[in-house]
């Protein structure tokens, strides 16, 4: 079983139309990463491998958009709305806030992007 939640259809649709994620999802927890990806990409099957162990102290969002249906219509809104070419894409949230974005991380990197509690440009 995966730790990993995923967009409904609806949740879908709010994000392309509203142009940020649904706050279903951005306040699902005290912590929510969402991560935007592909299943080809070397850098989130990286990722892949140890995110399962931070399940207990955030919730995790994936949508591997090139698997999805509508898979050039999200890849272009995370493209053009995100200003985001890169897979791996995050989003962290903070009790509903947008903490910060960033792209594929290492596991220590990652537990440190979870101590972060206010706003702040990732390097």
């Amino acid at each position: 079983m995966s730790s990993y939640r995923s967009f409904s259809e609806i949740e879908i649709d709010y994000l392309l139309a509203e142009g940020e994620v649904p706050a279903s999802i951005r306040s699902a927890g005290e912590k929510v990463a969402v991560i935007f990806t592909q299943d080809w990409c070397s850098d989130w099957v990286m990722m892949d491998q140890f995110l399962p162990a931070f399940s207990e102290q955030v919730i995790i969002y994936v949508l591997t958009y090139n698997k999805h249906p509508r898979f050039q219509e999200i890849m272009t809104f995370k493209e053009e709305t995100f200003a985001n070419f890169e897979v791996p894409y995050i989003r962290y949230f903070f009790k509903g806030n947008l903490i910060t974005t960033t792209n594929k991380l290492p596991k220590n990197t990652f537990a440190a992007l979870l101590t972060k509690e206010k706003p702040f440009k990732a390097g």
